[in-house]
């Protein structure tokens, strides 16, 4: 699958890291502006929890449980339907060009 992830992101010509583990995932939190979690099934999503801690503006999935346990939408985070891409991609543009909306959902 990484393999296929890889040749996917060459092909589109864009910038992915794929880290794999990371021991140090404060560093990475420190440099984040957005959590985007894009999961059809999740229990609870501790990447949700980390980024509350972390302050990092945090977008996922409206999956049946766990993000709507985490997140109330457009309060301190945002919710997008589990299939549907192109909300996904509005959110993440609104929060990466309105700095002010996205502290606001962190704060």
């Amino acid at each position: 699958l990484r393999q296929e992830l890889e040749y996917k992101v060459k092909s589109l010509g864009i910038k992915v890291d794929f880290l794999g583990r990371v021991e140090n995932v404060k560093a990475l939190y420190e440099k984040a502006k957005v959590l985007c979690l894009c999961s059809f099934v999740e229990g609870l999503p501790t990447v949700l929890i980390e980024s509350l801690y972390f302050e990092v503006c945090r977008i996922s999935s409206s999956y049946y449980n766990g993000a709507k346990d985490l997140i109330k939408d457009n309060h301190d985070g945002l919710l997008v339907g589990c299939d549907d891409e192109i909300a996904l991609a509005k959110k993440l543009e609104l929060v990466l060009n309105d700095e002010n909306f996205r502290k606001e959902l962190v704060n």
